[in-house]
């Protein structure tokens, strides 16, 4: 019954069928390679990273100008047959905060692995944000202690400048809510690489 009311949603608000599924299938890489150490609860995280990536661009057809926040409005208070209010909510915060500051929802993530869910998401948004097909490199995202991690291939991101400055910005939203995010060269592998925004600024120069 969810998955007949996630495809209802998607033709009922027109939402970019082929930027949904390339937002879903990068979070989905992301998120099992984030859940690796929690297999049982990985199944039922996974499919809630589905349903918000496919759903999480609802809001455009209200307007594109903050559509983030009426996808989370969408999905908090729509009928959504199959779904638990609770499911609705969870689906509203991450679409939420798939974009922007994080202060808009630092309060309403109660589960702590839904940062990850989360981390996933807002990657997948990042790289896919031109909203065509890319070849992006191979991608390998790790949870530690309050620290995640993204092993990308540097020259990849010297020649997407736009990705590499996206991706400061991101650093710095996390370290907003006491987590680091560290980024490996894939080149070397065992070198921490640049892991902060004002470390990469100085690189670049």
């Amino acid at each position: 019954m969810r998955e007949v009311t996630v495809k209802q949603f998607m033709q009922r608000y027109r939402v970019d069928s082929a930027q949904a599924g390339r937002v879903e299938s990068l979070a989905l890489l992301l998120g099992k390679q984030l859940l690796t150490d929690y297999p049982e609860e990985a199944k039922e995280m996974l499919q809630v990273l589905s349903w918000a990536a496919r759903l999480h661009e609802v809001g455009i057809s209200v307007a594109h100008s903050g559509y983030h926040r009426h996808s989370a409005y969408i999905l908090g208070n729509a009928d959504m047959p199959g779904f638990s209010k609770m499911e609705q909510e969870r689906l509203s915060v991450l679409t939420l905060a798939h974009r922007g500051s994080f202060s808009k929802v630092r309060d309403l993530i109660s589960e702590p692995l839904d940062f990850a869910l989360l981390f996933a998401l807002r990657l997948a948004t990042l790289f896919h944000r031109s909203r065509r097909d890319i070849e992006l490199p191979r991608l390998e995202a790790r949870l530690g202690n309050s620290e995640y991690e993204l092993t990308i291939e540097r020259g990849w991101l010297e020649h997407n400048p736009l990705t590499d400055t996206a991706l400061s910005t991101e650093m710095e939203e996390w370290a907003a809510l006491g987590f680091k995010f560290l980024i490996h060269d894939r080149l070397e592998e065992n070198t921490a690489w640049i892991a902060d925004s004002a470390a990469r600024s100085a690189a670049r120069a």
